[in-house]
């Protein structure tokens, strides 16, 4: 099931980075067309810039400011560049250097690619990187743990001392509650991943 999670959660980030590409882009262009229309900066203009906008700070959380010419710009992480004026940059996923499964979000296109995944926070995007920073790869790194503390303990068969099978048991159960939060919280995931496909 983790490994669902996982596929499915990878295929919304890439979703989600794309759309969030094409506002960057689109409000690049209003910028342009701002720039174009002169001193008297057209309503309409005005307000699909700020639709664009609302529609962004719903993605990812983003700071934007208005420059003396009426163009805007937008940062996104720890103040990368997603828009500079008539000019947009890209967000891309790519596979974690330290874990290939934890996907790491890069953003490209105004110098050398830099990773901003610590630093996306906030939105649709800041919320699954938390929950695959706080429980899918935890959940995985637990699983694998447990999986190979029954592969050692079925080597040693009867061997292993009573005393520590109970010591075993016991804190199986003591962590009982929390794999059943986790496994609560996975569910939420896939039932929220499961509306944005449907929105998709």
């Amino acid at each position: 099931r983790l490994k669902g999670i996982g596929e499915e959660i990878h295929s919304r980030l890439s979703s989600v980075t794309s759309e969030i590409n094409s506002l960057g882009a689109n409000i690049a262009d209003v910028n342009r067309r701002l720039l174009n229309s002169g001193l008297e900066q057209p309503h309409e203009l005005l307000d699909e810039r700020d639709r664009l906008l609302q529609r962004l700070s719903e993605l990812v959380q983003v700071d934007a400011t208005v420059q003396s010419d009426g163009t805007l710009n937008v940062f996104v992480g720890s103040g990368q560049t997603l828009v500079l004026g008539q000019d947009s940059a890209q967000l891309d996923v790519r596979p974690g250097l330290a874990d290939p499964e934890q996907p790491q979000i890069v953003v490209n296109g105004f110098g050398a690619d830099i990773d901003v995944t610590r630093f996306i926070t906030g939105g649709e995007l800041g919320g699954m990187l938390d929950f695959g920073r706080e429980v899918l790869t935890p959940t995985r790194a637990e699983l694998a743990l447990e999986l190979r503390r029954a592969r050692a303990g079925a080597q040693v068969g009867d061997r292993v001392p009573s005393g520590e099978r109970h010591r075993r048991d016991r804190e199986h159960r003591r962590r009982a509650p929390q794999r059943a939060q986790v496994d609560e919280r996975v569910a939420r995931q896939q039932a929220a991943l499961e509306v944005g496909r449907q929105e998709a």
